[in-house]
Formats: structure tokens, C-alpha cells, sequence
């Protein structure tokens, strides 16, 4: 059955809030999207606003906006239950042109101050509150009402911020009061001077809104601790529809958005950094744009508190005929819905976001542009200069590899040198162009790039992977065009493999064959390695006679979704995650039928291992270097020892010898295994193909045990000192333990004793 995503579109304001930070931290998309619902914005967002009141017909499941939004929606029958509100300070500033008469805020007599308030069937109590802003600020500063005249600035088509920078720089005004983040872009556009901007007159939001009624004059709530700011209730709300329909994922978005608040207030820098982005501010400007408790203002509630004073704004907004008609407001307010939530919290089935764990691709694909914009690819003639480029290129990333993995930032312009430097076409075969290098330096290079950062050693892997693919049982024209696209760059992904229980060797991810040439593909990918840096996503799934088949998927194909979800400890920056394939349709043109590499002898499984076992040993060469140097620089020697410098510690020395003599055996294994692929490839046969399969499996078991044991003895050697987690040496073993359980090393053992003792060489199968 094809896949089908449950969309859920949100219509929320784009400012700092707890919804935009669970967005930015990602693990609410991902919690989500295992559950097959996809986040969209709502279709009615123009220009990055969301409107503050959905026209008829096209409401959205998720609400965050301003209190006299809800209310009206509300009062129009809109079916929707406010499940947690917030109030969030902004800072009222006044500019002035760079070249003005204006030097303070007394000098603003006899000035027109303009401000900018929303739609026309609002303006008037956005009018009242702007004129109390205004004259509480002037008054203060020893003004009278009367010696200013402050003007409407109506939006229009523009936004609050267009429209304050043109009435600045076309001189229709000569200051405008503006606030928070809007604040700041008039100031960067215009080069306007803030008045006073550290020292602006004590102004609470008690006294811009007691006129709206008489009865919220005794509203303390409105007070505000900083100067000229303005707080602004807001409310989050639920269709009630969708609440019905999926309540689970309802409770599991609450549980989200009070896990990054809660996240917020451990992570502030970090937290300042989302809000920043979500403002559009630099992350240095957030706390002059919005008061300094901004974080402690982010989680929702439903106290008595805030319902009181939403109840005051609504008593308020009928008095001025703001409201379609009056209503109960107790029958839209969900207070059961965040008791389930705290349950669901408390049972730590919900992930708690990770400071370090942020992705921006949960929601957005990769730009097209990162695909389009690179040089076409070096062309590589020979071992000899594929090797020199694999050095060169190690250099290039080598200083950066751990802070990538410190902060999780993928390696998105490494790849890209990568795919530029012409190694990605290693080993398309001579005939087609390519220079065809043998596998032991195919090996040697994985080797030598993981050394320098195993994430980005590892990324390749799945792409040479479906080269040999395509070798083996494309047809002359997919191995034309395909081997075409990889001389000048392409980089393949990978949809292999698939979570959950295996039903014998089948795949619950099938192509089907839809008529007139075409097929479509359904199913979930996990564990995608490098498909998000790919332009192409090449995936395994059974056609309708049960047969593998090798799908090639363009990356912008209709139906495709890629998910940034990988969290592993290790191997951070390989971007693991999933793959989404809901009814993409590809041409005949695109299906290999890999089921054929198994009809006979075969090195196919072999092959793929052996840049697993060269990632590995690649770990345990950057481990021991790292170790050698820091014990070197860094270290001090041992009281017992009677030496100077811990380098000269004997039984050191002799740990380093153990450390090395092992390495240097599961260097020479990895090239005679891999000189084993070589000859099958030249001379295939059941022995030549079981021999590769036996000496992949030996340097892949071997390499297992070397690495892990090089990253634990790093520590060992080194002392101390090297725990510190400003060296970040930990990611060599994180990366070294999660790698090592791409394929199970018992069963590596199992064909290789069943040789020695039996003489049975491994099942004709891939993996081995």
C-alpha cells in the first residue's frame, strides 16, 4: 500500500516562542514524522508572516498568535481550544534618520512620530494602544500630549518593518516608535539612531491598555519590571477536529513544546541563538530587542493568572465591537489536555531535545542550489593521483573535524570539495571514462580520509556502493548515463536498510510496475548515510516477483521526503537518517535489477565491506596519533617512573608498541583482502569470490577488535588529563563502537571458523 503523510499545517507567528524553538530543535518533527505526520505551514504565509486570522475554509491544525486573534477566531465559531497561553515582552524603541534634528527624547517637541498598527478592522484599539505608548514615553521624558503629533503608518502591502523604513527614509515622519525585532531592521536598513536606547523613560503596559476599560484598571498583571516595553498575550490553540482525530499526536506536540522550554532554560546561550534566528536578529541584539527574561517567558500555561487576563481582553475587545459575537470562554480552554501531557512526560517517552543535536533540516530539504552551484569534478586518471588527492583532501578537513562533530554541523562544503576533487569517480570502470583504481586503493583512500574525519570517510561508502551496482547489472545505457553524472560530481545516497522485524529476506519497501514504462515505490528507509548531501538516492526494494531491484531516485522526485533524524552517538555528521518513499514514480530507466549479482560467483558483498573495514582502521590511525601526540605534549609521567616526560616512560612505550603492531596487522589484512577483491574481479570464480568474501570478513573482524581497543587505550595511555571534554578525544572511540556494528563480527568469525574447520567457503550473499 502506498504511504500516505497525515499533514498537519500550523499557522503561527513568526517570533521568538517555544513553537518556533521546538521547530529549530527538531525532535518534535522527528517524533512526528515516525509517526507519519508531517509539519506545513499553513498555505495562506506570505512574505514569512503568518495572517493573524485564517479566512473561512482554511483553517490550520495548529495556532500560535496574539490574543486578539484567538478571541476573534473564537467569536466566529472557528472550532478551536486554546491549550496553553504565554506573554511575551517586546522593547519599544524610538529612531530617528541618522541626520536628524532629534538628539533625545525631550527634543522629540514638536516632532511627528509615526507608528504602524495592523488591519483596518483593528485599528482602533490598536490606535488606542499606540497613542498610550507614545504618550506614556513622551510624558515621561517632560512632554506634553500636545507637543507632538504622532501619525498612522498603515502596513498595506508591506510589513510593520517596510513600512517604518520608507515613512523614515521618504522624511513622512520625523521618528517612528517601534519595537522589538522590527526595531532592529529599521535600524540596519536606515541607519537610524536609537534615542536613549539604554536609558528610555519607565513606561509598564498597565498604563498603555487601562483606557481600553474601565474594568482592567486594576490589572497589576500588566506591569512590566523593564522600561518601554510592550507584553503581549498570546495564546496556543488546537483544531478541535484534528485534537479528536489524533489525540495522541496532540499530546505529543504539548510534550514537545514544554520540553524545549524546559530545554531553554538549561541551554540559554544556545536557546538566545534559536530565538535570535527566529527574530531574524543577530544572537548579540536579542536581549536589547526583548526583555531579559525572554526564556523564562516561553512555556505555555493555563493558570488562573493569564485565563483572568485573557477573559479581560475579551470583555475588552466586545466594548469595542472588535468580536463577531460574545461566548463562554471556559468551553474553548482544554485544561486536560497538559495533565495527559505531563503523564506522557513523566513516562520519557517523548525525547528531550539535545543542545548539540539541533538540525535545520527536520522541516526544509537541502537547498536545490547546494546541488546545482559546484564546479564540474576533477577527472582522475590514475591510483597514483587518486591517492595524492586523498591526502590532499584529508589536509583540507582534518582541522575541523572536531568541532563538526562537537556541534554536529555536517560537512556540507566538504562534501562537496569532495564530490569537486573527483574521488566519487574512483571506481567507475576505464571503458566508461573513469579510472577504474583497483580496490586495494579504493581501501587505502577510505583509509586515509577517515583518518582525518570518520564521518565524512564513511559518507561515500553507499555511493561507491551502487557505482559497482550499476557495473555489475546495469544496462550499456544506465551505465552510460549514470557513470556520466559521477565523472562530473554526482554524488548516490542510499535507502538500503529498514527498521523493525524481517520477514525472511524481503523488503516491506516494493516497486511496482504502474503501466507505459513507469514504476512507484513505496516504503521507510533508515540509517540513509549521505543521502541528504546526494542529488540522487538510489534504494533497495522488492518488485512484484519478489526480486531486489536497485531504484535510482532523483532527489527532487515528487513523493521523496528526507528526514535529518540520525542521533547516534557516534559518526555525528553522517547524516544516517531516513528516507520517506510515498508512491514516487520512476521511469524503466531507473531500476537495476540486483537481484542478478547473486545467480553467480559473486565479490559484490565483499566489496562492500571493505571500506566498512577501512573506516574502522582509518579510527584507529587518527586514535593512535592523537594519543601519541597528546601523550608527547601533554601528559606527565608517572611518580613511579623516574622519568622527565611521559614519552619516555617505558611501559608506555611498550603499550604504544602492543597499540602498533596491531594496527600495522589490520593495515596488511585490509590490503590483502582487499588485493582478494581484485583478483575475483579479474578472475571470477566460486574460490576466487569465497576467498574475497573470507579475507574481507577476517580484515573486518580484526579491525573491529583493533579499533576498539586503540580508542579505549587512548585514554589509558594519555591519563587524565585527556577526559577533559575540550579535547573531544571521546569521538574517536563513539565513532570507532558505533561503526563497528554495521555487521555483526560474530558472523564474520562463524564463516571464517567454518572454513578453517570445515571447509565450507560463505553462502553466495551480499554482506559477507
Amino acid at each position: 500500500m502506498p504511504f500516505e503523510w497525515k499533514t498537519i499545517r500550523y499557522d503561527c507567528l513568526q517570533i521568538p516562542s517555544v513553537w518556533g524553538l521546538a521547530l529549530q530543535l527538531g525532535e518534535m518533527q522527528k517524533d512526528l514524522k515516525s509517526l507519519g505526520f508531517r509539519l506545513e505551514p499553513a498555505a495562506d504565509l506570505k512574505n514569512g508572516e503568518a495572517l493573524e486570522v485564517p479566512p473561512a475554509g482554511e483553517e490550520a491544525d495548529i495556532y500560535y498568535s496574539n490574543s486578539l486573534s484567538t478571541l476573534y477566531s473564537l467569536s466566529r465559531g472557528q472550532k478551536i481550544a486554546i491549550v496553553g497561553l504565554n506573554q511575551l515582552t517586546a522593547k519599544a524603541f524610538i529612531l530617528v534618520r541618522p541626520d536628524s534634528w532629534i538628539d533625545s527624547i525631550p527634543s522629540l517637541k514638536g516632532a511627528t512620530i509615526g507608528v504602524s498598527y495592523d488591519w483596518d478592522n483593528r485599528a482602533d484599539i490598536h490606535k488606542i494602544e499606540a497613542i498610550q505608548r507614545v504618550t506614556a514615553i513622551i510624558e515621561q521624558a517632560g512632554l506634553l500630549e500636545s507637543d507632538v503629533r504622532w501619525v498612522h503608518l498603515p502596513p498595506g502591502t508591506m510589513n510593520h518593518t517596510q513600512r517604518e523604513t520608507v515613512a523614515l527614509l521618504q522624511g513622512e515622519v520625523d521618528a517612528i516608535i517601534s519595537f522589538g525585532a522590527d526595531a532592529y531592521d529599521v535600524e540596519r536598513i536606515t541607519g537610524a539612531r536609537v534615542l536613549d536606547r539604554e536609558r528610555l523613560p519607565r513606561w509598564g503596559q498597565k498604563a498603555a491598555i487601562s483606557n481600553l476599560d474601565e474594568d482592567m484598571d486594576s490589572a497589576s498583571d500588566f506591569d512590566s519590571d523593564s522600561d518601554s516595553e510592550q507584553a503581549g498575550l498570546f495564546a496556543f490553540a488546537l483544531s478541535v477536529a484534528w485534537m479528536q482525530s489524533y489525540p495522541e499526536a496532540v499530546e505529543r506536540v504539548l510534550a514537545h513544546l514544554q520540553l524545549a522550554a524546559e530545554w531553554a532554560d538549561k541551554h540559554q546561550k544556545d536557546a538566545y541563538r534559536h530565538a535570535a534566528k527566529a527574530a531574524g536578529i543577530p544572537e548579540s541584539r536579542i536581549e536589547t530587542a526583548y526583555d531579559g527574561s525572554l526564556l523564562k517567558q516561553l512555556p505555555l500555561t493555563l493558570d488562573q493568572r493569564h485565563l483572568d487576563l485573557l477573559a479581560k481582553y475579551k470583555s475588552s475587545y466586545l466594548k469595542k465591537e472588535l468580536l463577531e459575537s460574545d461566548f463562554i470562554l471556559d468551553d474553548f480552554v482544554d485544561r486536560k489536555l497538559s495533565a495527559n501531557t505531563q503523564v506522557l512526560i513523566a513516562s520519557g517517552l517523548v525525547q528531550s531535545p539535545l543542545s548539540d543535536r539541533v538540525s535545520s533540516f527536520m522541516i526544509d530539504d537541502v537547498p536545490v542550489r547546494y546541488f546545482e552551484d559546484r564546479k564540474e569534478a576533477r577527472l582522475i586518471r590514475s591510483d597514483e593521483e587518486a591517492l595524492y588527492i586523498a591526502h590532499e583532501f584529508a589536509d583540507k578537513i582534518r582541522a575541523g573535524a572536531s568541532d563538526r562533530d562537537r556541534y554536529r554541523r555536517l560537512p556540507f562544503d566538504e562534501i562537496k570539495q569532495l564530490a569537486e576533487s573527483g574521488l566519487l569517480s574512483m571506481v567507475v570502470p576505464q571503458e566508461y571514462g573513469g579510472p577504474g583504481v583497483s580496490t586495494v586503493t579504493l581501501a587505502e583512500v577510505f583509509k586515509i580520509i577517515s583518518a582525518a574525519d570518520a564521518a565524512i570517510g564513511q559518507i561515500p561508502q553507499n555511493h561507491h556502493f551502487f557505482v559497482k551496482v550499476l557495473e555489475l547489472n546495469g544496462t550499456e545505457d544506465q551505465k552510460r548515463h549514470f557513470f556520466a553524472e559521477v565523472l562530473k560530481g554526482a554524488q548516490f545516497g542510499n535507502g538500503l536498510a529498514e527498521r523493525g522485524a524481517r520477514v525472511g529476506k524481503l523488503m516491506s519497501t516494493r516497486v511496482t510496475s504502474s503501466g507505459e514504462g513507469t514504476w512507484r515505490v513505496n516504503g521507510r528507509k533508515y540509517y540513509c548515510t549521505g543521502s541528504l548531501f546526494s542529488p540522487w538516492i538510489p534504494v533497495f526494494a522488492d518488485d512484484d516477483d519478489g526480486k531486489r531491484v536497485a531504484v535510482f531516485i532523483p532527489r527532487q522526485a515528487e513523493g521523496l521526503t528526507l528526514i535529518d533524524d540520525w542521533s547516534g552517538i557516534g559518526q555525528r555528521t553522517t547524516a544516517s537518517g531516513s528516507v520517506v518513499l510515498s508512491n514516487v514514480e520512476v521511469p524503466d530507466a531507473y531500476i537495476v535489477p540486483h537481484w542478478k549479482t547473486f545467480e553467480v560467483p559473486q565479490y559484490f558483498g565483499a566489496f562492500a565491506q571493505i571500506m566498512h573495514a577501512a573506516v574502522d582502521v582509518g579510527i584507529a590511525v587518527a586514535a593512535i596519533e592523537d594519543a601519541s601526540r597528546f601523550v608527547r605534549e601533554k601528559s606527565r609521567p608517572s611518580i613511579q617512573s623516574g622519568a622527565a616526560r611521559a614519552s619516555e616512560e617505558p611501559y608506555l612505550i611498550k603499550r604504544f608498541g602492543e597499540l602498533g603492531v596491531r594496527l600495522q596487522a589490520a593495515e596488511a589484512l585490509l590490503e590483502k583482502a582487499a588485493a582478494a577483491i581484485d583478483t575475483a574481479r579479474s578472475n571470477l570464480n566460486e574460490k576466487t569470490a569465497g576467498q574475497s568474501s573470507l579475507l574481507v570478513a577476517s580484515a573486518k573482524a580484526v579491525a573491529t577488535d583493533v579499533v576498539i581497543d586503540i580508542t579505549n587505550a587512548l585514554f589509558e595511555v594519555a591519563g587524565t588529563a585527556s577526559m577533559d571534554e575540550k579535547y573531544n578525544l571521546d569521538r574517536h572511540w563513539r565513532n570507532g563502537r558505533i561503526h563497528t556494528l554495521h555487521d555483526p563480527v560474530r558472523w564474520k568469525l562463524h564463516h571464517v571458523g567454518n572454513w578453517y574447520l570445515n571447509g565450507l567457503l560463505p553462502p553466495n550473499q551480499a554482506g559477507l
